[in-house]
C-alpha cells in the first residue's frame, strides 16, 4: 500500500494514537491558583489564614485537580483541612476539615 512497508504503517498508526491521547486529555487550566485559594477560602467555614496550593493531575484524561491545604487564622492555628477543586470548572469536588491537636 503506497510503497512503505508495513512496519511503518505500525509506527504511523501507534504515534497517531498517542497524539490522540494528548489530544483528548489536553484540559484548559481555567482556575489559576489565587482563584483556586478564592474558592478553598468561601469553602470552609472559619477563616483561612495560611494556606497552599499545587495542582494534580487524576484519572486517565489528568484531569487538573488543585489540592489546597487550609489553615485558620488563630495562633497557632486550631484547624486545618484539604480542599480539592476542579482546576476546569472551578467547582469543590472534596474537602475534609479537622481540629488541631496542640498536644501533638
Amino acid at each position: 500500500v503506497m510503497g512503505l512497508p508495513s512496519g511503518m504503517w505500525l509506527l504511523v498508526a501507534g504515534l497517531l494514537a498517542i497524539a490522540g491521547y494528548h489530544w483528548v486529555g489536553g484540559v484548559h487550566l481555567a482556575v489559576r491558583e489565587h482563584e483556586a485559594l478564592t474558592v478553598a477560602n468561601r469553602a470552609t467555614d472559619f477563616p483561612v489564614g495560611h494556606a497552599s496550593a499545587t495542582v494534580g493531575f487524576e484519572g486517565w484524561r489528568a484531569r487538573p485537580i488543585w489540592n489546597v491545604l487550609v489553615f485558620s487564622a488563630d495562633e497557632p492555628p486550631s484547624t486545618r483541612g484539604l480542599v480539592r477543586i476542579d482546576a476546569h470548572s472551578g467547582d469543590v469536588i472534596e474537602q475534609y476539615v479537622e481540629p488541631i491537636n496542640a498536644e501533638e
